[in-house]
């Protein structure tokens, strides 16, 4: 996750728009935050106190890893929804990454569409992070 993080950095760009994620992530208070919220879940995470969080979505949703899976190799990720949810939603970090990966070719398309629409006219900011052929 860190080299991940490092490779991303604060502004994910089309990945998981909409949430904070890596380096924007507020530290000890999104962890604080994520702890209280599933401390109202019976679950079956082994270690909440030492989990890493690594999306926040508007605040009540988050993604983390189990405390003590932070050695592993590719761990599950923890889905942790106030008051709906907390589960092990991907069984890996890399299915993790499958799930979450944006879809280039179709961002591609609406980006061409929209300089044919408007040329000249304003872009989304994700159109920065996609490179036109």
């Amino acid at each position: 996750m860190r080299e991940v993080y490092r490779l991303v950095g604060a502004r994910p760009g089309l990945w998981l728009a909409g949430s904070t994620f890596g380096a924007g992530l507020r530290g000890a208070d999104d962890k604080r935050y994520v702890q209280a919220t599933a401390g109202a879940f019976e679950h079956a995470m082994t270690d909440p106190a030492g989990m890493f969080v690594i999306v926040a979505h508007q605040g009540y949703e988050f993604h983390a890893i189990d405390g003590c899976d932070l050695a592993a190799e590719d761990p599950a990720v923890w889905l942790i929804s106030e008051g709906e949810t907390m589960r092990a939603a991907w069984p890996s970090v890399n299915e993790w990454f499958r799930y979450w990966s944006p879809d280039i070719a179709e961002h591609r398309e609406r980006l061409e569409l929209m300089r044919e629409i408007r040329p000249g006219g304003p872009l989304p900011g994700w159109a920065r992070d996609i490179e036109s052929p």
